[in-house]
């Protein structure tokens, strides 16, 4: 009987060893606890990843990585939103300095093209002068040249100047700034009054045929002298 009631009790009350199998932990031990997963930060990854892209666009988008960026720092963890910061601070010194460039460029695209046009008119307005040299077998007098080119501007609308010589003469564009002799001042001379001249347009210097050499071409020389 008491056999009986021994095994009725080891049932009722079973001992954690009697089984075999894996134990049942009553409380959370170091080894069963479950690590937290990393918490993300999708807005400083944004940052980064627009910033980077902006570095490689000439800082283009770099604005939108700098903003995500700042955004991302105000949450965990922070190492992208770190990161796309600094790179979107680089990209954005980047593009001021495209910027700037590009207005430079631009500038001097312009210029160019301002004192071309000018060159263009200097030309036909010498062209006309050159016409009454040829008919008087003279160079035109001040008041003769300034009645022939008269009303005749720049590119910039300014009326062009004649500058008689005793054996030649030149014509000249005031510039961008409207002064007489400064350094934006276009001045074109021409020596002859028979053939056509041909024009250095870096240095803005007309020679004639009769005072140049040709090559094997038939092309003219620019006299040096001149």
């Amino acid at each position: 009987m008491n056999i009986e009631n021994d095994n009725f009790n080891q049932f009722k009350n079973p001992s954690p060893y009697q089984y075999s199998g894996a134990q049942v932990p009553t409380k959370f031990e170091s080894g069963y606890a479950m690590e937290p997963t990393a918490a993300s930060n999708g807005w400083g990854l944004a940052g980064f990843i627009t910033s980077l892209i902006g570095l490689l666009l000439c800082g283009i988008p770099s604005v939108i990585g700098l903003i995500l960026s700042l955004i991302g720092m105000t949450k965990k963890p922070k190492g992208f939103a770190i990161a796309g910061l600094l790179i979107g601070l680089v990209g954005l010194i980047e593009l001021g300095l495209v910027i700037v460039l590009t207005i430079s460029a631009v500038r001097e695209v312009k210029s160019a093209t301002q004192s071309i046009a000018s060159v263009v008119s200097i030309g036909l307005a010498g062209s006309e002068v050159q016409a009454k040299w040829r008919e008087n077998s003279k160079v035109p007098s001040q008041e003769e040249g300034d009645e022939i080119i008269s009303g005749k501007t720049d590119h910039f609308g300014q009326q062009l100047i004649y500058e008689p010589k005793e054996d030649s003469f030149s014509i000249r564009s005031r510039g961008k700034d409207g002064s007489v002799g400064t350094s934006d001042d276009i001045v074109i001379p021409f020596f002859s009054a028979e053939d056509a001249k041909s024009i250095d347009l870096d240095n803005f210097e007309i020679t004639d045929s009769e005072t140049s050499g040709e090559t094997a071409d038939g092309e003219t020389e620019i006299d040096e002298e001149q």
